[in-house]
């Protein structure tokens, strides 16, 4: 009983902290450059931004849904949201 679904579209969060162990200042964060970093599985199409952890990195959130907690706080940061 431990199989999934293969048709079963994925919704992965991905923690601030996480993205701020992994990226660069300047560095976009969209599923492309989640996937090519291994953060996250080949086939996932859904992914959510939620606010644990600190950022203190400028990064662009481009394209994903995202926690008023993680918004606020990589504003805060000096990044961006496309």
């Amino acid at each position: 009983s431990g199989f999934k679904p293969l048709n079963k579209v994925e919704n992965v969060a991905v923690n601030l902290d996480v993205i701020s162990s992994n990226y660069k200042s300047g560095e976009k964060v969209n599923l492309e450059s989640l996937k090519s970093k291994g953060l996250i599985g080949k086939k996932v199409e859904d992914v959510k931004i939620l606010g644990n952890g600190e950022i203190k990195k400028k990064v662009t959130i481009e394209g994903l849904p995202m926690s008023t907690s993680a918004q606020e706080k990589i504003i805060k940061a000096g990044g961006s949201i496309k």
